[in-house]
């Protein structure tokens, strides 16, 4: 990972997966379980089930749903998380990327679950349609805004700061 300063403090970067940050072993792996128990989790809540509700529904015992609505789903399968999030009545697929072989995308499709598009589909701003319109100019052209990651992170700063 990158160290950076901001503001004073040397930070880490993350690659976007904590479990690799962390150094544990099969963090593509326990990524995709974290993001099908989130998943569950929320449809939990949506749904307005008791731990009991859940737990008949998805076809593990309350005290697995309790542990799982806590965090702790070492002892599932990423094949049974997907099971309990389909049981509720979520599609799960998963993806591989780029041909990694560890890489996982977890989609989600919550249509089901929510009775509506997962998207929030806004109409963009003034600004946004010219951010769009440079940043698709920058890729006709071939050209980047920022040389280095750093300069990109600066400029972030920056805008932060103002």
């Amino acid at each position: 990972m990158n160290n950076r300063i901001v503001d004073g403090t040397e930070v880490e970067i993350s690659s976007g997966n904590v479990f690799a940050d962390l150094e544990l072993p099969d963090a593509p792996k326990l990524k995709i379980k974290s993001s099908l128990v989130i998943e569950i989790t929320k449809a939990v809540r949506k749904m307005g089930l008791s731990q009991d509700d859940a737990a008949h529904r998805m076809g593990i015992s309350q005290a697995k749903v309790s542990g799982l609505l806590r965090g702790d789903f070492a002892n599932l399968s990423e094949r049974k998380l997907m099971d309990c999030l389909n049981r509720l009545g979520a599609a799960v697929e998963i993806k591989r990327t780029s041909g990694s072989a560890q890489v996982g995308t977890v989609f989600l499709q919550r249509v089901v679950i929510d009775q509506a598009s997962p998207l929030k589909l806004k109409v963009p701003n003034d600004e946004t349609l010219a951010a769009m319109q440079e940043s698709r100019a920058m890729m006709a052209a071939r050209r980047a805004r920022f040389t280095t990651a750093n300069e990109l992170f600066d400029d972030l700063q920056k805008n932060i700061r103002e």
